[in-house]
């Protein structure tokens, strides 16, 4: 009897308690896995606060994005409302947008102005004047009997610029730029240009 007590005091004090941690530690692993489980749920359902606030998709999200150098050629031959430029009015509009809005167009990218024959000049906007009329958003009408284009927007074009980032001071500034080159003759708008930037006389040939 006495060593029957024995026995049962030895597994108490010694079996037992290693079968209930046993135990202990499986209850611990399944209830881990479902709390695991039920947080992976609620996350994806929104219900769980996390250490960060969660974006509401339901609303649209304000997105800061580059205008490219083709948008802003867009967006000046736009601005004539479907008058034409002849190329040294478009190359013009565009150098003082940049050179007058930098400020107001902080995420556009501007084109690269050299000094040339009748001042500021890239002719990388012909390029892109060419791939937007491909893509039926510029119109390029040839000028009889000269060696130029007159460039405007299509129907297409107004379009595509509705959709840019940006304020409306900003839209009203850039019309304000191409009435005023346009409103100027070529002798006008060229030696105004050369009063304001003379760096940009080296290598021109206009004499006025």
């Amino acid at each position: 009897m006495q060593a029957k007590n024995l026995s049962f005091v030895t597994f108490f004090t010694k079996e037992f308690p290693k079968i209930f941690s046993n135990i202990l530690r499986g209850l611990s692993r399944k209830i881990g896995s479902m709390s695991t489980e039920l947080l992976t749920r609620a996350l994806a359902l929104g219900s769980v606060p996390t250490g960060e606030m969660r974006p509401d998709l339901s609303k649209p999200q304000e997105r800061r994005e580059l205008m490219t150098r083709k948008d802003l050629l867009l967006l000046v031959l736009a601005s004539a409302e479907g008058q034409s430029f002849s190329p040294v009015q478009l190359q013009k509009s565009l150098f003082l947008v940049r050179e007058l809005m930098s400020n107001q167009l902080p995420d556009a990218e501007f084109y690269d102005f050299q000094p040339y024959h009748y001042g500021p000049f890239d002719k990388t906007i012909y390029s892109d004047a060419e791939i937007s009329k491909r893509e039926g958003l510029v119109n390029i009408t040839p000028v009889p009997g000269q060696q130029w284009n007159r460039y405007s927007i299509s129907a297409e074009g107004i379009i595509a610029t509705q959709g840019f980032q940006m304020s409306d001071k900003a839209r009203r500034n850039v019309k304000k730029i191409v009435d005023w080159v346009r409103g100027m003759s070529f002798e006008q708008l060229i030696s105004t240009i050369y009063k304001h930037y003379p760096r940009f006389k080296e290598n021109s040939v206009f004499q006025g």
